[in-house]
Formats: structure tokens, C-alpha cells, sequence
């Protein structure tokens, strides 16, 4: 029936659940094993032990119980239905505590999920991480073993299998001029002695320059193979701006050479938060002091050397709290005259 009221139950169950005996169980469960089965259970093993019957005149279930103390417990249930002495449709059942296996297989479908969703977690970080790595083999081949994303989209290919095929070795993507020093890196390394580091130029597949930094290690991989391993930065936007101020430098030098040469005897930098200044012109035209070093101190060893008219007024203009309160009044630029 809908409560699986039972007509005669074993001493052993009794026990099993925790009674004194047949009338202690009838007692407190009115001879209904619904009473015992945890409720969430129930209508679950209903519908799966009528489907078994459907097919067939046995079932086996598995599920929860609470004991009379209030003990939760795991029972492998299996029956055949039949008709007794009475010529009443019953279950004939036996009923097994299997709270042991059943903790087991849940911490492990536990730690199975853990390590599941662990995986699902590493291999989107490690298809999503903002650098390239990549495996390949320690022979002369060099032939790749496992790259992520990062790799193909950074030179522009549109799936792993059309960089692999296009590509087979990343040793193929090295320039030229690189080449060597990149193989004989490659061939110092070693099993567990550490990582080198280095930048390189790279072109694309679209022939843009690029630059990338690498750290590559040689390790044993999760297949128990040992390659070398690659991991790359894409640091060209980075690159491009260094050799574009190299190049303004350089034009600024020049620049500022040809100014001193042709206009000014002496261009010096003056910090004047450190109270230093440094001088900007290889031969000073006859000056007798150091190319840097403390700046109102050179001011007054300045004004010593000047006519004695002209030694107030140089002080009060160029010492370096005149100069800042000549700045912040909003003279920004300010020339400095020395007559001899």
C-alpha cells in the first residue's frame, strides 16, 4: 500500500532500527515503514521499486532510514513480490545497513566532483590566463605537445588545429637572427635546475612585429613526458613606446648638442626639490666647478666671482627659494646671466 505497512517483521530488523523488539517497532512506527524511510527518500523509491515491479517480480533499492534514536542510516533494500498463506499480494524483503559503503562512495563522488570541478577551473584559467603556454618536445624537433589560447589567437590563427598544422615547431616562429641564441638556450636547460628568462622580436602572422618575454623551464608534464615549456607576454605595445622615446631622445640630444655648441656656453638641469644640479656640455669654457652637485652652493661660489653690483640682484633671482617663488608667481621660464 501507499505506506508499505508491514504484516510481520524480523526480529533482526528490529534491531537493525534500533527497537526492542516486534511490538516496540509496531509500537512506534504503527507497523509502517514509511514511518522510518527519510520523507525526501520515499517518493523516490516508491516510484522506482513500482517501475522495477512493472517489468518484473523483484527490486532492489537503496536508501535512507532514521533509526528509533534518531540515527540516520543507509539500508540496501531487496524484495520479491509474491502471495502468502493468506493469498495476499506481498513484498518479501531483506534489508541490509550499508552505512559504511554508502559514506565511502559519497566521499569519493564528493572528492570526484572536487577534482571535476577543480579540472573545469584550471582549464579555464589556463585557456583564459593573458600569456602563452606552450609544450614541445625536447628532441630536435622540437614538435608541440599542448598550447592554450592564448597562443594561436596571439599570432593570429583562428583554432588550435590551424596553428599546429601551420606552425609544428615554435622554433620556426623565431626570427632568423634569434635562432641560434634561442636553440642554445633551449639545449642548456635542464630537468629541474630552473627557468630562463629572455625577450625576443616575433612577426605574426600577418607579418606585424611583435615582442614577447618568455620564462621557458624543461619539466615533466602531467602525461609523464618531458618537454620544454614555454610561457610568453605579449609586451609589444610596451617595446614600441621604449624605441619611440629612444628614437625622440636621440633626436633631442642631437638637438640640445647642436644648441649648446652654437648658442648657449653652459645648459645645466637644476632639481630643486633636492637642491642639485648637473651640468649638460662636455667642456665648460674655461668654468672652474664640477659638472653637478649642490645648487645654491654653486649660486653663491657664482656670485663671489661676479662684479659686486651685479651680486644682490643674483642671489635674490637665482638661489633656489627665489627661483620657486619666481616659478609659482608665474615666470616659467628663467635665464641666468653671469658677467664676469
Amino acid at each position: 500500500d501507499s505506506c508499505f505497512t508491514n504484516k510481520w517483521v524480523s526480529e533482526s530488523l528490529c534491531s537493525l532500527l534500533g527497537y526492542d523488539d516486534a511490538e516496540d517497532f509496531k509500537l512506534c512506527t504503527g507497523s509502517k515503514d514509511k514511518s522510518f524511510i527519510i520523507p525526501e527518500d520515499f517518493e523516490q523509491i516508491s516510484a522506482s521499486l513500482k517501475a522495477q515491479l512493472s517489468v518484473g517480480n523483484t527490486y532492489s533499492l537503496e536508501y535512507r532510514v532514521k533509526k528509533k534514536n534518531g540515527d540516520v542510516i543507509w539500508v540496501a533494500d531487496m524484495g520479491s513480490l509474491t502471495k502468502d498463506t493468506d493469498g495476499e499480494k506481498v513484498i518479501y524483503c531483506f534489508i541490509s545497513d550499508i552505512t559504511e559503503r554508502k559514506n565511502r562512495e559519497l566521499m569519493i563522488s564528493k572528492a570526484n566532483r572536487e577534482v571535476e570541478n577543480q579540472t573545469k577551473f584550471l582549464t579555464q584559467l589556463y585557456n583564459t590566463v593573458p600569456c602563452g603556454i606552450l609544450q614541445f618536445t625536447t628532441d630536435e624537433s622540437h614538435s608541440i605537445v599542448s598550447l592554450n589560447r592564448m597562443v594561436w589567437e596571439f599570432y593570429g590563427y583562428s583554432s588550435r588545429e590551424e596553428y599546429i598544422d601551420s606552425v609544428k615547431s615554435p622554433v620556426r616562429l623565431v626570427l632568423e637572427n634569434d635562432r641560434e641564441n634561442i636553440l642554445g638556450i633551449i639545449d642548456s636547460l635542464s630537468l629541474g635546475v630552473g627557468t630562463v628568462s629572455y625577450t625576443r622580436e616575433t612577426q605574426k602572422r600577418s607579418g606585424e612585429r611583435a615582442w614577447i618575454s618568455v620564462i621557458m623551464e624543461r619539466i615533466v608534464n602531467a602525461d609523464g613526458l618531458e618537454v620544454i615549456q614555454a610561457v610568453f607576454t605579449d609586451i609589444t605595445e610596451m617595446m614600441l613606446l621604449q624605441l619611440a622615446q629612444r628614437k625622440e631622445n636621440q633626436l633631442e640630444n642631437k638637438l640640445l648638442r647642436a644648441a649648446i655648441s652654437v648658442a648657449y656656453p653652459l645648459i645645466m638641469s637644476v632639481n630643486l626639490t633636492k637642491n642639485t644640479y648637473k651640468c649638460f656640455v662636455d667642456e665648460q669654457s674655461g668654468y672652474s666647478f664640477s659638472n653637478e652637485g649642490d645648487y645654491d652652493k654653486l649660486i653663491r661660489l657664482s656670485a663671489e666671482r661676479a662684479y659686486p653690483s651685479y651680486r644682490d640682484e643674483y642671489e635674490s633671482k637665482f638661489l633656489k627659494e627665489n627661483v620657486i617663488n619666481r616659478f609659482n608667481s608665474g615666470e616659467k621660464e628663467i635665464y641666468m646671466e653671469l658677467k664676469q
